[in-house]
């Protein structure tokens, strides 16, 4: 359990649709869907750099591995 208002749950990646719910419903300002779609931009970039970086090494080629044709 993270304190929803602490920093630690700013780095979460599910902590965007927050700041959205609390616009729609408590009708806050209009800082809170800016910064929900800010938070929510960001973590969809950083997961997808993440698993284009894991997928690029996890897929490269190795040098053991021969195709069929060159036997």
């Amino acid at each position: 359990m993270v304190d929803p208002d602490g920093a630690a749950a700013r780095v979460l990646p599910f902590s965007f649709d927050r700041e959205i719910a609390t616009y729609a419903i408590d009708h806050t300002d209009g800082g809170y869907p800016a910064r929900g779609l800010f938070d929510g931009v960001l973590v969809a970039v950083l997961l997808i750099g993440l698993v284009a970086l894991v997928s690029g090494i996890r897929l490269r080629r190795r040098r053991h591995v021969r195709p069929l044709s060159a036997l």
